[in-house]
């Protein structure tokens, strides 16, 4: 949900592009916007690529009324870390939530597919998936002519494990350039995961899919990246270093 406010105006919209279609807003890059953007390939809440419109923080609510615009939080997944129980053991925990998660998801009219990397996340959620329904479930994965980025290998064998009815997008350097434009259009912030989930979903769309469930989010969750062990070390370096890092240069092996 998006908002922009002054002292004559509150728009609010789920996407960026209705506030614009308002004429209401004079639309100006956001320095902060660009500044995250090009660090960090995404723009982060509560920021947005445009001055003076900006996100409602995840778990928040909003109020605007006669008294002004009020901002509450009403969840923390922070809150839950006192409900963990030692037993049973924590891996059995995550199995449960997921397959909780899992089986509401497919609550649907229509047939449900998955994206699928081949990797620990999606790869247990279509296996997840694949036993809650009698029918094979459709896969996507995207694989390149360079071997070298290409996983697409690990999604055929599981795809081939699971009996599901897996479809593979071979994306060349012409494909890309052509669905840039579409891409593009159809995003609110700039984002460099965008064009892959686009032209993913795109695919989806074209072999009749309406929903497509996903392992995003289980590298932020399980400390996937190689971030989550890099920064503590850097801690531990500006640490010993004490203040006088930040005022001096150190070439970091």
């Amino acid at each position: 949900m998006y908002l922009s406010k002054n002292s004559s105006f509150f728009l609010f919209a789920s996407e960026i592009r209705a506030i614009l279609a308002s004429k209401i807003y004079s639309p100006s890059i956001s320095p902060t916007g660009i500044y995250e953007y090009l660090s960090f390939g995404r723009v982060g809440s509560i920021e947005s690529i445009l001055e003076s419109i900006i996100e409602i923080p995840p778990g928040h609510f909003l109020i605007a009324d006669k008294n002004g615009i009020n901002v509450k939080k009403y969840w923390d997944p922070t809150d839950e870390i006192s409900s963990i129980q030692l037993s049973p053991s924590i891996d059995l925990q995550i199995e449960s939530c997921l397959k909780k998660a899992v089986t509401q998801h497919l609550i649907s009219d229509v047939s449900i597919g998955a994206f699928l990397s081949g990797g620990i996340d999606s790869s247990a959620l279509v296996s997840m998936i694949n036993s809650n329904i009698t029918t094979p479930v459709k896969t996507l994965s995207i694989g390149f002519k360079d071997k070298d980025y290409d996983e697409s290998k690990y999604a055929v064998l599981i795809s081939k494990s699971l009996g599901t009815e897996h479809h593979k997008i071979l994306l060349t350097e012409e494909d890309l350039l052509e669905s840039l434009p579409p891409a593009l259009a159809s995003m609110d912030q700039p984002t460099i995961d965008g064009i892959n989930t686009f032209i993913i979903s795109r695919a989806a769309s074209n072999i009749g899919l309406k929903v497509a469930l996903s392992g995003l989010g289980g590298d932020e969750l399980f400390a996937g990246y190689d971030s989550f062990s890099f920064i503590p070390k850097l801690i531990k370096i500006e640490n010993i270093f004490g203040s006088d890092l930040s005022k001096k240069h150190y070439k970091l092996v």
